[in-house]
């Protein structure tokens, strides 16, 4: 019964963070009901698209600061354990998972992970876990490709993890994990993507959870991997249709073609509904993009996130973005990057 009462509560939590977040107020009583906590951001691959290739400071979150940041959000309904690493490399990353499913089990647990570490022992540990989703970035559909993006030769083994995790979990008869793929398209994996849709079903997983495109090109993702926008346009074109084919689910599809009126401003609400924790504890907008070493509001382990979330700091951005106005210099970036494949 307290259970259930906490969790109408949240939801009805959730709904009036969605409208003062609608409606953007520059002070939010309201905090989101989805978040993001990085356990971690280290890692065991070292891929050529990865933004940690910059400055960044690895590290990794203990138990009890965990409880800490989590228990800062009572009524969250969503909390992605994932940053800039590999959240299966925490050594506590099942009693994180056990802690949350005791404390609040209607909360949704979601990771990304890279699917190297996860044998039949993993696999059982993962099912029995009562982790909501995992979405495994595979990138690619033949070893050669894989190991040009992840640096390591990792493919057929990634490949028969996530076989083992779909065939034990339908063992089981388990309902979770949901278990998605992701292939984010560059110029290292370009033309596989009508094969990835088939691999995806030919896998039986759960879903796509995005096809994306790899356009960034600012701030610290100034990297090399990014191919042109009309090759883009062309493999999505003919992969829409592969999907329409396949039957299977994607969670995310980018579409290119969308345009924007840049006389408008543009207001990106991502001062209003996400934010993301790193390891140490600072809160960052839930952008992938300014992690602590480019903008932080605050530490949510030596203050409470209550002070972060209507401090100064983040009003006086809040109100810069509801003018159209980038509030920061990444964010800046992020729009004229925008202005190329958005525009009218």
């Amino acid at each position: 019964m307290k259970l259930n009462y906490f969790y109408f509560k949240s939801l009805l939590y959730g709904l009036l963070h969605k409208y003062e977040a609608s409606h953007y107020k520059k002070s939010l009583h309201f905090y989101p009901y989805r978040i993001g906590i990085e356990l971690t951001n280290k890692c065991n691959l070292d891929c050529i698209h990865c933004i940690k290739k910059t400055k960044y400071k690895t590290g990794m979150m203990g138990f009890d600061e965990f409880k800490k940041v989590f228990n800062e959000f009572p009524y969250a309904l969503s909390v992605s354990l994932n940053g800039v690493g590999e959240p299966l490399l925490h050594p506590r990353f099942f009693d994180i998972i056990k802690y949350i499913k005791h404390t609040r089990p209607y909360v949704i647990t979601t990771i990304f992970s890279n699917g190297v570490l996860i044998n039949e022992s993993m696999a059982h540990e993962i099912i029995k876990s009562g982790l909501s989703k995992i979405h495994i970035s595979l990138d690619a559909t033949n070893a050669s490709s894989h190991k040009k993006i992840r640096g390591t030769d990792k493919f057929d083994k990634v490949l028969n993890n996530i076989k083992t995790l779909v065939e034990l979990k339908r063992k089981l008869h388990s309902k979770t994990p949901l278990i998605g793929i992701n292939f984010i398209l560059m110029k290292e994996n370009e033309g596989e993507l009508i094969e990835f849709i088939k691999l995806a079903k030919e896998l039986g997983v759960d879903y796509i959870c995005e096809i994306d495109s790899y356009l960034f090109n600012f701030g610290d993702w100034k990297l090399k991997s990014a191919g042109s926008l009309s090759s883009y346009k062309k493999e999505l074109e003919v992969g829409k249709q592969e999907l329409k084919k396949s039957g299977i689910k994607c969670m995310y599809y980018p579409e290119l073609s969308k345009t924007y009126d840049w006389n408008k401003p543009f207001i990106c609400d991502r001062f209003w509904k996400e934010i993301r924790v790193t390891f140490n504890g600072n809160v960052t907008p839930g952008c992938c993009i300014p992690f602590a070493e480019q903008y932080s509001y605050g530490n949510i382990l030596e203050s409470s996130f209550k002070g972060i979330w209507n401090s100064e700091k983040f009003i006086r951005n809040r109100e810069s973005a509801r003018k159209g106005t980038a509030p920061i210099l990444i964010c800046k970036e992020c729009i004229e990057m925008m202005k190329k494949y958005l525009t009218l």
